[in-house]
């Protein structure tokens, strides 16, 4: 990926392997925002019940990123797991001061943008594996949780299928220390043996990681 970032500035990135990114900052959300919108009357729904005015901001910064990505997007859900009529593939989050969507016609994807907090270190034994643990490098301790935690959201968002094991289910493979970079991670769930590709890369003081897989991957047994 390439392009600079600021958390104030909407940004439109476009990865080599064919997905598309908008960051999108909470800063610009106003009050026209939901007119600018249209988005699902399930999506109307969750707006009027989120009632944190940050959350609720956040959300609108989320499905703004969509429509900057995809103007005429219709969502739909199953469950929880957004989704577009047109069969591209999406994922939303949104952390502190921006949100962020991708969204790929080729590809299954998630995305987690995250901003810099020391809380990982707290919660480190629940999402890294004993072989992961071991690599974390001493003097980029944080950085590399990052890239841990992120990659292990996104794998999450792809699976779409229940309840992870963070540690044991979701497997990320040694990675350069630095702050933009690509690994690769496994999804080792319901008998299932899932390759992913990941990209990782820190923007000022937020780190973003996108995860994704072929469309014909071992998920579709699990759509029969």
């Amino acid at each position: 990926m390439h392009s600079t970032f600021h958390p104030d500035q909407k940004k439109i990135l476009q990865h080599l392997a064919g997905i598309d990114i908008c960051i999108y900052p909470v800063a610009m959300v106003g009050d026209e925002s939901i007119e600018q919108l249209k988005i699902s009357p399930r999506d109307r729904v969750r707006l009027r019940n989120i009632k944190h005015p940050q959350k609720r901001t956040e959300f609108l910064a989320s499905r703004l990123a969509l429509s900057t990505l995809s103007p005429k997007y219709r969502i739909t859900y199953e469950g929880r797991i957004p989704s577009l009529d047109n069969g591209k593939h999406i994922s939303i989050t949104h952390a502190h001061k921006v949100a962020a969507a991708a969204m790929s016609e080729k590809y299954i994807v998630g995305i987690d943008v995250e901003v810099q907090r020391q809380q990982l270190f707290k919660i480190s034994d629940k999402f890294l594996h004993p072989d992961e643990k071991i690599l974390i490098r001493p003097d980029r301790v944080l950085e590399d949780l990052h890239v841990y935690w992120g990659a292990k959201e996104a794998l999450f968002k792809i699976w779409r299928h229940g309840e992870v094991d963070f540690s044991h289910e979701l497997r990320v493979a040694p990675f350069i220390a630095a702050d933009r970079g690509e690994t690769t991670a496994t999804i080792l769930k319901g008998g299932l043996n899932i390759h992913c590709k990941v990209h990782f890369q820190k923007m000022e003081n937020y780190y973003m990681v996108v995860a994704w897989t072929e469309k014909q991957s071992p998920l579709k047994l699990l759509e029969v």
